[in-house]
């Protein structure tokens, strides 16, 4: 559920283009789509890079954590 405080005739569409949009600007996400269409969108879907979108220390604590395979 979304609470939407103060915004009037907030429709799913308007929600979908702001989602859409700002996954736009974000660097980490590429390919940002609509599902099924532009023309009667359900879903916004993104590829996203998780090197990027984590960074890469996230990563490094990843991998010190990781257990040993020997």
């Amino acid at each position: 559920m979304l609470f939407l405080a103060g915004r009037d005739r907030y429709t799913q569409r308007t929600l979908l283009r702001d989602v859409h949009d700002r996954l736009t600007n974000e660097a980490s996400c590429e390919d940002v789509r609509y599902r099924p269409s532009r023309r009667r969108p359900r879903y916004v879907v993104a590829d996203i890079s998780p090197v990027t979108f984590l960074g890469e220390s996230y990563l490094d604590t990843a991998r010190e954590s990781r257990p040993s395979r020997e």
